[in-house]
């Protein structure tokens, strides 16, 4: 991880510590920096289903979308992705 990344994830730490807010992160070094300082913290996963959850995504289209990150190379495994399937079905 690069210095700009580092003080980039720290200002995005900082902005949403003191707006209240939601820090969106798919390094879990970042992600659990966060948690440790009592800062929500979600993913690009979560954006995703909230899109779809609001109806701005068909639940197809979160699929495809989580697939297409997935093929340029998003690590998740399959016990997540499974999870995030049977989540999207609900909604």
């Amino acid at each position: 991880m690069g210095k700009i990344s580092v003080q980039l994830e720290l200002e995005v730490l900082a902005l949403a510590k003191d707006k209240g807010g939601i820090a969106v992160f798919d390094e879990s070094i970042a992600r659990e920096v966060g948690r440790v300082f009592q800062i929500e913290v979600h993913g690009t996963l979560f954006l995703i289903f909230l899109m779809a959850k609001g109806g701005k995504l068909k639940k197809e289209e979160a699929k495809d979308k989580v697939d297409l990150m997935i093929r340029k190379g998003f690590r998740l495994g399959h016990e997540e992705y499974m999870e995030f399937l049977n989540l999207l079905e609900k909604v």
